[in-house]
């Protein structure tokens, strides 16, 4: 399933996507797109597929599910933190912080990842 293409060309047509969605926002296009919608925010599940791509076409072991599972793990803590220790669990905040958490993950694993993945 992950192994459609070289992961090295899927990074590339991220990276490419990524910089349109930077610098195209003045397209009518993606004008439709909220502000507050960071393209890093919309490039995560991208990037989630790519991780699962390095994975199985490396150690031919797919990623994604104890990735994904991490991510859930972190939620729960966060919201135990921000209930009990902060005492101010709000919905919007803690999905705000949590997405934040996703996509600062997200990066580091894929940088990870590409650092152990590129002289093979």
């Amino acid at each position: 399933m992950f192994s459609i293409i070289d992961w090295k060309l899927g990074l590339g047509a991220i990276l490419i996507f990524w910089i349109f969605l930077n610098f195209g926002r003045s397209l009518p296009l993606l004008k439709m797109i909220p502000r507050h919608i960071k393209p890093l925010s919309i490039v995560v599940p991208l990037l989630w597929w790519e991780i699962g791509a390095i994975s199985f076409q490396r150690w031919q072991l797919a990623f994604t599910p104890y990735g994904f599972l991490i991510l859930i793990l972190w939620g729960i803590a966060l919201a135990l933190y921000q209930g009990f220790w902060e005492q101010r669990y709000t919905v919007k905040r803690f999905i705000k912080i949590w997405w934040r958490v996703i996509e600062f993950a997200t990066t580091m694993t894929l940088i990870i990842f590409i650092i152990m993945s590129w002289g093979h």
